[in-house]
């Protein structure tokens, strides 16, 4: 498994088991792409998005996007990045959009990751969104890759 499934791996656990977020997914279809992570709130229902970023390259690619000069459907937006890019991680959020956050993935013992909030995202607005079914398609279609994965059949 790579830093960047790792990073997925935490953030989900992290957002459905601690948090408790409502619902939470991955590679969830946005109107500016596909967001890496998205999580529900279960009391506002608003979202959040995480962009994952694990290269100082991968994270200067992200000037170059033309989703941040537009209204972003996400009620929160967070970079989530490995300590070695934070500085960097920090400046850029702030260059892009004061109001974004930064979260940190820091790696442990048991392979199971923390995240550290730095910088706490505001809120971009306060409109409900509908990604109720975007986010169930896409759970739906984690879930059957898993049980055949886990479960193949013997064709």
């Amino acid at each position: 498994m790579g830093l960047t499934n790792e990073i997925k791996s935490t953030l989900l656990s992290y957002y459905k088991f601690y948090t408790h977020c409502l619902m939470v997914g991955t590679e969830i279809e946005t109107n500016h792409g596909i967001a890496d992570i998205i999580v529900m709130t279960r009391k506002t229902l608003y979202i959040y998005e995480i962009e994952i970023k694990i290269s100082l390259s991968d994270l200067k690619n992200e000037l170059k996007k033309d989703k941040h000069k537009f209204p972003i459907e996400s009620n929160k937006y967070y970079f989530c990045v490995p300590t070695n890019i934070l500085k960097e991680t920090i400046l850029l959020a702030e260059q892009l959009n004061p109001k974004y956050g930064v979260l940190e993935y820091i790696p442990n013992k048991n392979y199971k990751g923390s995240i550290n909030i730095i910088k706490q995202a505001s809120l971009l607005h306060k409109n409900v969104n509908n990604y109720q079914y975007r986010m169930m398609q896409r759970i739906n279609n984690d879930l059957c890759k898993c049980y055949r994965m886990l479960y193949p059949s013997h064709e």
